[in-house]
């Protein structure tokens, strides 16, 4: 029965991160565009409201990553017991990176852009925001979200070859994990190298990831009750 839980699981996730996309969509299309750190705080200002919605979302994508990938484990420890707790000890790093990363915005941004306002402290308050804000260029945190996914590319390869192991197995949506897992890697290393080629990666990897998601919380939904009681006295 855990695995059309954990089928749901995969949902929840799907339906959070694709508010994700919309709003980011809706946020580019919509506000101006920002050359500089100045209209990237102008920018953030302007649609303040979206702003904050879109980074709770994000965190709450992160939790339910986190919840899911707890219980990839649980379905694919009896295949491989080994490689699946090896992949289990990288979740938490993941969330922990990506929470502060994504919870950043919404309760340390929005107090230093007001400190950006004051002539006392505008100069350290930029100095900070252009390490904090996540979606600057080059910033910390922007380095901190590749890292917290490209440290979630591990489990998500070593469960993509897991479940690629399993009988009636979802061959889609593993090879797509496992891809996914792949590109984030990748990401992470162009942040490295300031490559925008690699960086875009990151995107790629997103919706790849997204799209096995669907892939294999439908497999997972599809299971019968008598199915998974048969697997779990195997």
């Amino acid at each position: 029965m855990y695995e059309r839980k954990v089928g749901f699981l995969a949902w929840l996730v799907i339906v959070t991160t694709s508010v994700w996309v919309g709003l980011t969509i809706y946020q580019q299309v919509s506000l101006p565009p920002s050359q500089t750190l100045i209209e990237k705080i102008q920018q953030i200002e302007s649609g303040y409201l979206l702003f904050v919605i879109n980074y709770v979302n994000a965190g709450l994508i992160t939790l339910g990553c986190t919840a899911l990938f707890a219980g990839f484990y649980v379905i694919c420890r009896k295949v491989s017991p080994l490689w699946s707790a090896v992949a289990l000890v990288f979740v938490p790093i993941y969330g922990i990176a990506n929470l502060a990363a994504y919870l950043s915005q919404v309760f340390v941004v929005p107090g230093l852009i007001e400190m950006s306002h004051a002539s006392q402290t505008e100069p350290m308050a930029m100095v900070l925001l252009s390490q904090l804000i996540h979606e600057w260029p080059g910033s910390a945190m922007q380095f901190l979200n590749g890292l917290a996914y490209a440290v979630l590319g591990i489990p998500s390869i070593l469960f993509g070859s897991i479940f690629w192991q399993k009988k009636h197995s979802p061959k889609l949506g593993s090879g797509l994990l496992i891809l996914s897992g792949l590109l984030s890697l990748l990401a992470l290393i162009g942040i490295g190298l300031r490559s925008p080629v690699l960086m875009s990666l990151s995107l790629a990897s997103g919706f790849i990831f997204l799209v096995s998601l669907i892939s294999i919380a439908a497999y997972l939904l599809r299971k019968k009750p008598s199915e998974n009681s048969q697997q779990a006295t195997q």
